[in-house]
Formats: structure tokens, sequence, C-alpha cells
């Protein structure tokens, strides 16, 4: 049974929910089952401060949790900052935020989307008036 397949933090793609991310693609996928239980391994554990249980199927373990890095003394817990990974694609630029909010990217003209993947509907090559009597000129001369 799985249902969250991660690597150095990152999420790779779990089908048939996901096929692909921006981290990884799936090619195949054979006997899997989704929404499997677990024994609930935190409902009895208590962390100490800062910490917070983390269900590692049917185990646990006490971690800093989303957007948050352990200290080099592993007492605390530290924002994380995820703008490192350079998330923001196509030129976006990254902002790092509070642990729970992790980061957003300030996508360019023409794209969108959590991490600037996605290109916006309508946008055309723009070309200039040069170029379009150039390539005019090309097709002109081959045919």
């Amino acid at each position: 049974c799985l249902d969250d397949v991660r690597l150095e933090g990152k999420h790779l793609p779990l089908p048939p929910a996901m096929n692909g991310t921006q981290w990884g693609q799936a090619t195949m996928a054979r006997n899997l089952d989704r929404g499997c239980s677990s024994n609930k391994p935190c409902a009895n554990v208590i962390c100490p401060e800062p910490f917070e249980c983390v269900d590692l199927w049917n185990d646990y373990e006490c971690t800093c949790g989303e957007g948050r890095i352990m200290s080099a003394d592993s007492k605390d817990c530290t924002d994380k900052d995820e703008c490192i990974d350079l998330p923001c694609l196509n030129g976006g630029t990254c902002i790092n935020l509070e642990p729970n909010l992790r980061y957003r990217c300030n996508c360019p003209d023409g794209f969108w989307g959590e991490n600037c993947e996605l290109i916006q509907e309508g946008q055309t090559l723009k070309l200039s008036m040069g170029a379009l009597a150039a390539i005019l000129v090309c097709l002109l001369i081959i045919l």
C-alpha cells in the first residue's frame, strides 16, 4: 500500500491520481493500492515541543513538520527556505514565506501556476514586423 512518495522532501507522482510533477514522472505502476489504513501510530504519542508526530505508515517520527527543519543541535525548528530548491519555473521569482505557507512564485507575464509551470491561454508568439517580413520573404522564395 502506497500513499505518498517523496525524494529529498519532494513529492513524486503516484498513479493513477497523478502521473507527473516537476520533480518526476511515473512511467509504470503495478500492484498499487490507494487509501489503505494505517494503525495510526501517532494516536498515543506526544512529541516534545516544538516537534510534531508524523505517521510513517505503522511507525512514527517526531519532526519539525512541513516547511521547517531541525536545528543543528536537534532541539528546535527553524523555517526552511524552500526557495533554495528553485521551485519557480520559466523565470519566476521565489519568495520564502512562513513555514505553514512555504513559498510563493511571482510569475512573469505569460505564465501562471504554483510554480509558474503553466502557460496562459491566448499567449501567442510575438515577432517584430522585421521578423515577420523575413519569414514571408523566405516562404515566397521557397514557393
